[in-house]
């Protein structure tokens, strides 16, 4: 069917798990719909950066969407390390879905931090942006208040131990935690590193 003839995007999913045709991912209904139904930019993260037009300059073409200004002084730390602009067109406007899909054999994998991708013209959008971002995008309360009891019971266990000379130590010294990632991510020093070597 046309693009015309398409249902609307939740609706279409909503069929498709219960009819359960989602649970093969490689040669799913679900893969085919949501690359039918999705922009699907090919953005390498060390190379560009996507930059943002102010809203009264969207409908215009290519570099024509930015100041001077803009370009040669705003984008300048983007530049600076050798990164090239790709300008949020009209396409992107009108997606209702943008997929980043993992590349094989090409290097779009989004791992880096979204204000390290985003340039926007005005700086207005830009703050709305991390604001958004710091309120709405974190753990819930629960978890966090769930993760300082734990904490809080380990610190207090560890408070009670005393040394030979029946003094206290800091339960400081006793506990210590680290958010350690092994075999993660593609530095083969971190994949494979010994134990010790992280606790040196």
């Amino acid at each position: 069917p046309s693009n015309n003839e398409l249902p609307r995007p939740q609706e279409e999913l909503i069929k498709l798990v219960q009819e359960n045709k989602f649970l093969s991912w490689k040669n799913s209904l679900l893969r085919s719909w949501i690359q039918r139904i999705s922009v699907q930019p090919k953005w390498n993260p060390s190379k560009v950066f996507v930059a943002f037009p102010q809203r009264d300059r969207l409908h215009k073409e290519g570099i024509e969407k930015f100041t001077d200004n803009q370009l040669n002084v705003g984008m300048r730390p983007w530049k600076k390390r050798r990164r090239e602009p790709v300008f949020y067109d009209e396409e992107l406007w009108n997606s209702k879905v943008l997929l980043f899909s993992q590349c094989r054999g090409a290097p779009c994998r989004m791992l880096v931090q979204f204000y390290s991708l985003l340039y926007f013209a005005d700086e207005k959008d830009d703050k709305m942006l991390k604001r958004f971002i710091r309120d709405h995008l974190h753990y819930s309360s629960d978890i966090l208040c769930t993760g300082a009891r734990i904490i809080d019971m380990i610190l207090n266990d560890a408070n009670s131990i005393k040394n030979d000379n029946d003094n206290e130590i800091s339960p400081m010294k006793l506990y210590s935690s680290g958010h350690v990632r092994r075999n993660d991510f593609q530095y083969k020093e971190a994949r494979h590193a010994p134990l010790q070597d992280i606790l040196d």
